[in-house]
């Protein structure tokens, strides 16, 4: 713990350092340079002042553990507002760093006298500058509008073991909502209106309903009732929902917590899936969806038994597998199973990141081979949906929340 915290301020103070040595190279006279470090240095001042004192206000208020764990983010936001910009900077002040190494090696090689390539350097630092503006500009869209952004996804998958009466079947598929971190109703609702008006035949709801508790759910379930479809609603548990992320004071009361979690799905009308399976008949035809809780690769716990949420189905039958975790997909499902279709989520596409038809870009590809959207080896598909909510940082740049419509279509 004492070393992660060193390491946390060494770093910050590494990025300060050198955003501050950024912003130096811009002004060339004494004075400017000394308007520049008292102005930089009592910002920073007051930021850390701010943080500290934020920070042991909420370990003093007495509030409850769910809008505890809410508040934390704004020191997120803060953080990030305060860092990013800076290390954009920092990446135009290396540039500016190899090309004065680059200017002074040609200029020994040519035998002429050292000079500073000052226009250069100029034009390096201001688009430095620009950008870290436009990153800062960005961010803080992504918190004022970006998490509510939400966008209907239209996917289509064909197989041959679909059942004529289910070509053209709609699910409407959603994940992660963490339904701790809002701060009202107004988005939730927005994002729930907009789901409803793709009038789907079933709702699939892949885990990580709430943050840590179920009172979470609680706050928001005349919300969440309006949820409704003709084939049912389905839902899974994620690694939150399993309240893996608070401290109880027993295995008892966590155990409750979960409990509760899963008698507040089923008030509004969600059948929940816990390791087992169900089947949706429509005409003579019938599917099979099943249901896992929540399965993950360490550091994550698994709980997750697909053996048993698949026991007594017959293969033959075309199965929908809920899954929170993606990496459940090529662990155990893939080749391994005659699951047709894996629903997930669980990355939340980092939150942050480029999401365009041609570039698809974002941090948490460093962890998640497969991480956004439709992927398919020989028969088998699996879909990873980047999430409804947010957590940890409360905003969304450039992967925005996301409702699919996944279309069946038999061939």
């Amino acid at each position: 713990m004492i070393f992660r915290i060193i390491l946390t301020f060494t770093i910050i103070f590494l990025i300060e350092f050198l955003a501050y040595r950024a912003l130096r190279k811009f002004f060339t006279s004494a004075t400017q340079r000394k308007k520049l470090k008292r102005i930089y240095l009592s910002v920073l001042g007051l930021l850390i002042g701010f943080v500290v004192i934020y920070y042991v206000v909420l370990q003093l208020w007495p509030l409850p553990d769910p809008v505890q764990f809410r508040k934390f983010f704004n020191i997120t936001a803060i953080l990030l507002l305060n860092v990013a910009p800076k290390i954009i900077l920092i990446v135009f002040s290396l540039i500016d760093d190899l090309w004065q190494l680059f200017w002074r090696l040609w200029l020994y090689i040519r035998k002429h006298k050292y000079s500073k390539a000052l226009l250069a350097q100029k034009i390096i630092i201001s688009s430095g500058l620009a950008a870290g503006i436009f990153m800062l500009i960005t961010i803080l869209y992504g918190m004022l509008w970006g998490k509510s952004n939400f966008k209907v996804e239209e996917v289509y998958v064909a197989s041959s073991r679909l059942p004529e009466s289910f070509d053209g079947f709609r699910i409407a598929h959603i994940s992660d909502l963490h339904l701790g971190s809002y701060r009202n109703n107004k988005d939730l609702k927005k994002g729930i209106a907009l789901l409803m008006k793709q009038n789907p035949d079933m709702i699939v709801i892949t885990g990580d309903i709430v943050n840590n508790e179920a009172t979470e759910f609680l706050w928001y379930k005349n919300e969440l009732s309006q949820l409704q479809a003709p084939y049912g609603v389905y839902s899974i548990m994620g690694n939150h929902d399993m309240g893996d992320y608070r401290r109880w004071y027993n295995e008892r009361e966590k155990k409750c917590n979960l409990k509760k979690l899963i008698t507040l799905k089923e008030e509004v009308g969600f059948k929940v899936l816990l390791n087992s399976h169900t089947f949706i008949t429509k005409n003579t035809d019938s599917i099979a969806i099943a249901g896992v809780k929540n399965w993950g690769l360490p550091p994550f716990s698994s709980y997750g038994d697909l053996e048993k949420a698949t026991k007594g189905k017959s293969t033959a039958l075309f199965t929908i597998l809920l899954s929170h975790d993606p990496s459940h997909w090529e662990e155990e499902v893939l080749g391994h199973t005659e699951i047709d279709l894996t629903l997930s989520g669980h990355t939340h596409g980092f939150q942050f990141g480029i999401n365009t038809p041609n570039l698809k870009l974002s941090p948490v590809q460093l962890k998640y081979k497969r991480w956004m959207g439709l992927y398919q080896e020989n028969k088998q598909f699996l879909y990873i949906n980047r999430g409804f909510g947010y957590i940890g940082f409360a905003g969304r740049v450039g992967i925005y929340p996301e409702i699919t419509i996944i279309n069946l279509m038999h061939i």
